[in-house]
């Protein structure tokens, strides 16, 4: 450890005297060395020269003593994190002199740019290729993040002096000044901005300085109740002797979510957390082969471990991609991770016994298929007990889709059968199939049948012949179907890629109706009466459906555990989409038992038509949710990705919310058509532009303020893969879900944008740029299944009733 002379940097400027100074500098991995120095001297006019009286080795430069941050060169000086006395000022430092006591902070701010105008000291040199744009200098880090000289030196100088140093009161020591420069601020960050106030119970991943601080703050904040995280005992013991918070040991509790679930049941509201270091073999063997730079376990622990719509806040050294990160929980719960139109769809018609063969043209987009209404027109009006044999006269189906065109005859949409017998050949499924009813159906007595669409393997749905569903539990409703439609989710039904399908499952999510028969305790819906489903079934009674008409974990409702081991909570039911999400019977039918009925049914006036009210059933709901959600305010430049009917209708409540700018992207021209010359916005065709976050930065120099992606992107979204690596993962089994266009998304909003995942995720992706969303302060946010009982009443009665968003127009 003697020292060794090393050589300067050309943009170093050395004194005059040749004088020499002390400083640890980096040689290769775990190798550091103390090491002579010329002392720097003012280069430019807003420079200060500090003598340094405390400085300190920060959790984050194990990366750097391990070589994990590049590009480090031999000689790089280290330390970020200072203080001490002024030595020497440039001409235009105005507010310091020599002699004066100042702390520095480890962010280099110019304080001439937007950001560092609005006190957000990024946004400036070398990492346009991972984050997208470019984070602020930081002393001592790496090339990468500008390659300042740092603090763990006798002198260091420090550029934008005025902005940069804070004075410190002579009563303040620097053993406390010293964490101003970045442990105090960062753990006070990390609670202001993950959103901690009064009542919340939190739980705090890593029990080191910063998390001891988070725990502290917490408090301060008034969390009712703090939990912390860790395996050192000496750290486990000083927080629940000091600071009085519980404690959970994950070496004694492997299983974290679910001990956090035993104490918080429902989980906790916010999850923070600091740990980067893999457990598992499998992570283990990930960083040692390169194959990913940053470790999921503990963001995958804290998305299991917090309650729907809850808050997860990263505030760990991530600095590049994860492998096996938990998207799926965090869309399907809604969780806040940080680090969220006036449409003409109507034109074709075809009957309803080739539904099952529109599945394949609506998986392929033939004709530009994007959404399925199916009318249902019968002879005599219903009323109470109406007999289930009365005759359909017709059966209607209207394909929904986003671009103007004259109606088409049934021939012309399914007249060419070659181009949908890949589909299993399914035209030889079209014939009524009798299948066996579940024991918990109850059939009605009279022995009536019903059609309906079932699922019976990949790619092979078919119409069916089921009894027709009587009254089981008092608070049910029996609903005679005038409309449905396919939704884009339902292709991973189609698929076969959603668990817990059974064959002979009856599909569909979203329809409408009129009341049939009602059970003794629902009192606000009578036969007769016009009704629109949710395609989430709330019971009206858990602490999420009371409180705040949103469904969330909802056992009454969806009795299938296995939502618990994939996101620690479980989901609301959901009409026709496997008994993952409870089993129910879908709306594809002439009748459908709606549990609950006094809670997801609404009334329908009779100005709005069938086409315009079951859109409240999910996706006028999702896209009006997926805006405000991801707070869109008047004057933000928002960016959608996927322009099928979901992203069209984004793009519109964008606009109504006062959005200036919105961008549309997608690669189809009929959408990209519509979007442009129906709501007048961007658009940006994904084909053309590979590098679409390059692209968005050209115009919108800094980037977007919001970011919304939906699961409408055919050609390469959240589910398709478009790269060799992710097509092989998917192949393999290695990733449920997709991370490409995620990540574009993150690489393309601004410092401290927001980034509304509406896509259907399920389950895990690889190479999630979990690095840029934590050095740009992203809010990624899981806008999770769209609580339409929230919204339904206000999107009908403020908004479609009054004409200010018609979706038939």
């Amino acid at each position: 450890m003697g020292l060794i002379d090393i050589e300067v940097e050309p943009s170093y400027k050395a004194r005059s005297d040749g004088s020499k100074m002390k400083a640890l500098a980096w040689f290769g991995a775990r190798d550091v060395r103390m090491v002579q120095v010329p002392v720097p001297d003012i280069t430019q006019p807003d420079d200060v020269i500090v003598k340094v009286t405390g400085t300190t080795i920060c959790g984050s430069d194990h990366r750097l003593y391990h070589g994990e941050i590049r590009p480090l060169q031999k000689g790089d000086i280290l330390g970020h994190e200072s203080v001490g006395i002024i030595n020497r000022v440039g001409e235009n430092v105005e507010n310091l002199k020599p002699g004066q006591r100042v702390v520095a902070s480890f962010q280099i701010a110019c304080g001439q740019c937007g950001y560092c105008k609005h006190k957000l000291s990024r946004r400036h040199r070398l990492q346009n290729a991972v984050y997208g744009t470019r984070d602020g200098g930081f002393f001592g880090y790496s090339h990468f993040t500008g390659g300042f000289p740092g603090g763990q030196a006798e002198y260091v100088k420090d550029p934008f002096g005025n902005v940069n140093l804070l004075p410190i009161p002579d009563d303040v020591p620097d053993e406390k000044a010293l964490y101003l420069s970045d442990v105090v601020p960062t753990a006070y960050h990390c609670v202001v901005d993950t959103g901690v106030q009064e009542g919340d119970i939190v739980a705090v991943w890593g029990l080191g300085p910063i998390g001891q601080y988070a725990a502290r703050w917490c408090q301060i904040k008034g969390a009712k109740h703090v939990i912390g995280i860790d395996s050192h005992p000496g750290r486990l013991a000083f927080a629940a002797g000091k600071l009085g918070i519980e404690t959970v040991n994950f070496k004694e509790h492997t299983d974290v979510p679910k001990r956090l679930h035993e104490l918080v049941p429902g989980g906790v509201d916010v999850a923070t957390g600091t740990f980067h270091e893999p457990k598992t073999f499998a992570h283990k063997a990930q960083k040692a082969l390169m194959l990913e730079t940053d470790v999921s376990e503990t963001p995958n622990e804290m998305i299991k471990s917090v309650r729907k719509m809850g808050r997860c806040g990263v505030i760990a050294d991530y600095v590049g991609f994860t492998n096996q990160f938990n998207i799926g929980a965090m869309m399907e719960k809604g969780i806040r991770f940080i680090g969220n139109g006036q449409c003409d769809l109507v034109t074709h018609q075809v009957p309803i016994e080739d539904m099952a063969k529109l599945y394949a043209a609506f998986d392929k987009r033939i004709d530009g298929v994007e959404k399925v209404f199916v009318e249902t027109k019968f002879s005599n009006p219903p009323s109470k007990g109406c007999p289930a044999t009365s005759r359909v006269d017709e059966w209607e189906i209207t394909l929904l889709k986003l671009c103007k065109q004259q109606p088409m005859q049934s021939k012309t949409y399914l007249g060419v059968p070659s181009s949908l017998r890949y589909a299993n050949q399914v035209s030889q499924h079209m014939g009524l199939v009798e299948v066996p009813v579940e024991p918990s159906y109850k059939a009605r007595e009279d022995g009536s049948k019903m059609k309906a669409l079932a699922w019976f393997g990949s790619n092979d749905v078919r119409m069916t012949q089921v009894p027709v569903p009587d009254i089981t539990q008092p608070d049910d409703v029996i609903v005679k179907v005038t409309g449905t439609t396919i939704c884009g989710s339902d292709l991973h039904l189609y698929h076969g890629e959603i668990v817990a399908l059974q064959k002979g499952d009856i599909l569909g999510h979203e329809f409408m109706g009129v009341v049939d028969r009602v059970g003794e305790n629902v009192k606000n819906l009578k036969p007769g009466q016009r009704v629109v489903a949710s395609f989430q079934i709330a019971c009206g009674q858990s602490r999420m459906s009371a409180r705040s008409s949103i469904t969330g974990p909802d056992i009454e409702t969806n009795r299938y555990s296995l939502q618990n081991a994939m996101y620690g909570t479980r989901d609301a039911g959901f009409f026709g989409y496997s008994h993952f999400t409870g089993g129910f019977p879908g709306g594809q039918a002439e009748y459908v038992k709606v549990p609950y009925g006094n809670v997801n049914l609404l009334p329908i006036p009779d100005n709005v038509t069938d086409e315009q009210a079951i859109y409240l059933s999910d996706v006028i709901p999702t896209s009006y949710h997926c805006i405000v959600d991801t707070g869109v305010k008047e004057g933000d430049i928002v960016a959608v990705w996927g322009l099928g009917p979901i992203g069209q209708c984004v793009a519109r409540w964008a606009q109504i919310k006062g959005a200036k700018r919105v961008i549309g992207i997608d690669s189809h021209p009929q959408r990209l058509a519509f979007a442009s010359e129906k709501l007048g916005i961007e658009t940006l065709n994904f084909k053309e532009h590979s590098d679409v976050p390059g692209r968005l930065h050209e115009l919108v120099p800094g980037g977007v303020d919001v970011k919304e992606c939906l699961n409408e992107l055919r050609t390469g979204t959240f589910h398709e893969p478009k790269t060799l690596l992710h097509k092989v993962q998917k192949t393999l089994m290695l990733e449920t879900d997709v991370s490409e266009t995620a990540n574009e998304m993150i690489k393309s909003v601004r410092k401290m944008g927001r980034c509304g995942v509406i896509a259907a995720y399920s389950g895990y992706t690889n190479q999630f740029n979990i690095g840029a969303l934590m050095e740009k302060g992203v809010r990624f946010i899981g806008n999770g299944q769209a609580p339409v009982h929230l919204y339904w009443e206000e999107i009908l009665n403020d908004y479609i009733i009054p004409g200010k968003f018609d979706p038939t127009l």
